[in-house]
């Protein structure tokens, strides 16, 4: 594996993930927040009782939960990233028995080029997320199990419930998880999405500080960015494949 090539994939993850962090805001902050208001309430009962509690108390909990939120929330990108390596090095074993290394690598950038088009919203009707969307959250609140792993105080039900929430439609992951399939071991894919998700923290995490929403055309803005890092990643890609990468490799970064 060539180290630069890996380091310029993880780069543009991590900067995807925070171009991208500005359109989860939109998705995702009103969700924290509501969290957020449910944890306090949870912070703020000693035996099912209300109990006054000075803010400041209540501060260092609201932080521990939303730490171990995130926590489970990329623990959750990492094993996608890890399947969708899998499947990627399946298909490059594959590849390989017939000498098809260098088409399939083609193919890769490619797609992963188009998946940044979709994104950037240049193909009329299509959505990544489209196909997922039945399994989103509204279907979520009605499941009495998702409204107690809300309400518990617990650390492993915030583990749980980041997990969960790592599982929702979302176009920008999907985006990724397309871009990770090229790399080359299902390690570096499932590192891959911890870029990522570590990428989204600060934009999430600056929500919940300030409990208020980023302009609409902020979030347009973010997600534009992180497309374009994808198309570029992908471009980045097949420029190696036909260049620079020797016809029997079986991934644009390898060599």
């Amino acid at each position: 594996m060539d180290s630069g090539a890996l380091i310029t994939a993880l780069t543009s993850l991590l900067v995807a993930g925070l171009a991208g962090s500005l359109h989860c805001v939109g998705m995702c902050g009103p969700i924290l927040i509501g969290f957020a208001g449910r944890f306090e309430q949870a912070t703020l009962t000693i035996h099912g009782k209300p109990v006054a509690t000075a803010a400041a108390a209540v501060k260092p909990s609201l932080t521990w939960d939303f730490a171990c939120y995130h926590v489970g929330r990329i623990w959750t990108y990492a094993m996608l990233g890890l399947a969708a390596g899998w499947l990627g090095h399946g298909v490059r074993t594959g590849s390989a028995t017939f000498g098809w290394q260098r088409p399939t690598a083609i193919v890769m950038s490619i797609v992963v080029i188009l998946t940044g088009i979709i994104l950037l919203d240049l193909i009329p009707r299509w959505r990544i997320e489209a196909l997922f969307d039945a399994c989103g959250m509204q279907r979520l609140r009605n499941m009495s199990w998702f409204t107690q792993l809300v309400g518990s105080r617990s650390t492993v039900s915030r583990l749980l419930l980041g997990a969960v929430m790592g599982l929702l439609p979302c176009g920008l992951v999907y985006a990724m998880l397309v871009v990770v399939v090229a790399l080359p071991h299902p390690f570096y894919s499932a590192l891959g999405m911890v870029a990522f998700g570590v990428g989204t923290l600060p934009a999430l995490s600056a929500v919940l500080v300030g409990r208020r929403m980023l302009p609409a055309t902020w979030r347009i803005h973010g997600t534009r960015i992180a497309a374009v890092t994808i198309i570029a990643l992908g471009a980045y890609m097949l420029i190696r494949t036909l260049a620079f990468t020797p016809p029997d490799a079986v991934c644009p970064f390898c060599h």
